[in-house]
């Protein structure tokens, strides 16, 4: 029931990449995405301390599943979006 709550939310932060997709506007989301991706890598390739809490360890893997649910879903709505703007063109 709590993922029905979080799509329209992610739906919303998703809508700008993937009305950018259908527009074929690739620069600004292009660097959008990079900044993001890079953003992504950082946040995974970044040692966890040793000497930390628990409960800091569980946040900093949510923070890392934020993110990376961030980039994922703004990237499929991209390409979402391209791809719906090729089949719309072809008709």
């Amino acid at each position: 029931m709590s993922v029905w709550l979080l799509l329209p939310i992610l739906a919303f932060f998703g809508a700008p990449f993937a009305i950018s997709g259908f527009r074929r506007s690739w620069r600004s989301v292009g660097l959008i995405l990079i900044v993001l991706a890079l953003y992504t890598a950082y946040v995974w390739l970044r040692p966890a301390p040793t000497l930390v809490a628990e409960t800091d360890r569980i946040g900093g893997a949510a923070w890392t599943m934020i993110v990376t649910s961030f980039f994922l879903i703004t990237s499929m709505s991209f390409f979402g979006g391209v791809a719906l703007s090729f089949v719309h063109h072809r008709k």
